[in-house]
């Protein structure tokens, strides 16, 4: 009776660890931990020159971005050069997107996780340059906080990322433009020359100091109060536009009586003297209007960039 005890306890132990074996391969996964392959790994996004990408739903819309001269611009907004660093971005998350699942495998649940050729998301499509097949994926619902199904274009498996989202890949153009016009510190900024319609403020720099440190803010050559200049140095150095108005400038505009005339002399990154003029002018709606030396296009300014520079008063700026 021992014996077969002792052998049953054997048996047992032996079902136990294989009901434990079963279960490791059967347990359904969290999708969160399980891994795929990247299907967009091996994409040449240097190579792009065309980027498609769409929304569903109820309110559909469709955005173009090309390559032309090997620069990427917005045809939307008049062929305008596109940010280059916010497409860089966005190619950097697709080569090295991390993948959860597969949650799906079969087109009947294209629909339900908004991932179908007829419900989407974002549809994103590109190609390579040289005839070269296109390329892409959907982007569908949110299963989670900060996850979404992803779904490659003539693939019906279904994975989840974290990695990317619809807000990665805006389909309204203003959103791609370059927007910046000057992106420096406000310690490269050397001079600026403000021509009002009764007075013109010369800003320069005093002498270097003996430590390369540059040189104190001067007024019409006069010394100036501390952080006086703050506002107009600060939208100087990081100074944005608002929209692209055109390349056609019309009498509407006002800019044969512009507000100011400004002049910017900064040293760009690599420590060159680079030297940018604008004219600016306001529209009745109390938007402004530039024209900016160097460029094709007319550039809007949002007042709070422009008005330190027009409304400023010299008695407030000097000591």
């Amino acid at each position: 009776m021992k014996a077969i005890s002792h052998i049953n306890k054997k048996l047992a132990l032996i079902l136990l660890l294989q009901v434990i074996l079963c279960l490791g391969v059967w347990w359904p996964k969290d999708s969160k931990t399980m891994t795929h392959p990247n299907p967009l790994a091996a994409v040449e996004f240097s190579s792009m020159s065309h980027l498609e990408i769409s929304q569903g739903g109820e309110t559909p819309k469709h955005l173009t971005l090309e390559k032309k001269g090997g620069i990427w611009v917005v045809p939307d907004q008049q062929n305008f050069p596109a940010d280059e660093g916010m497409i860089d971005s966005a190619f950097s998350k697709l080569k090295s997107l991390a993948l959860g699942g597969p949650v799906a495998r079969q087109s009947s649940s294209h629909k339900k996780l908004q991932v179908s050729e007829a419900d989407f998301q974002r549809k994103v499509a590109f190609d390579g340059g040289d005839n070269s097949k296109a390329v892409g994926f959907y982007l569908g619902s949110s299963p989670q906080f900060k996850q979404v199904y992803l779904r490659a274009m003539g693939e019906d498996e279904v994975f989840t990322s974290d990695k990317v989202s619809a807000f990665d890949f805006s389909v309204e153009s203003k959103d791609w433009v370059q927007k910046s016009l000057i992106n420096i510190s406000s310690e490269m900024l050397q001079s600026i020359e403000i021509k009002r319609e009764h007075e013109t403020l010369k800003i320069s720099r005093s002498e270097k100091k003996g430590d390369e440190t540059p040189g104190s803010w001067l007024l019409n050559g006069k010394e100036v109060k501390p952080g006086a200049l703050d506002p107009i140095l600060r939208n100087l150095s990081d100074l944005q536009l608002t929209q692209v108005v055109g390349q056609q400038e019309k009498p509407e505009y006002g800019l044969n009586r512009p507000k100011a005339v400004v002049g910017v002399k900064f040293l760009d990154k690599d420590q060159k003297l680079q030297e940018k003029t604008f004219t600016i002018a306001k529209l009745k709606s109390g938007d402004f209007i530039a024209r900016v030396t160097g460029m094709e296009y007319l550039v809007g300014l949002a007042p709070y960039q422009v008005n330190p520079m027009i409304e400023s008063k010299v008695k407030d700026l000097i000591k």
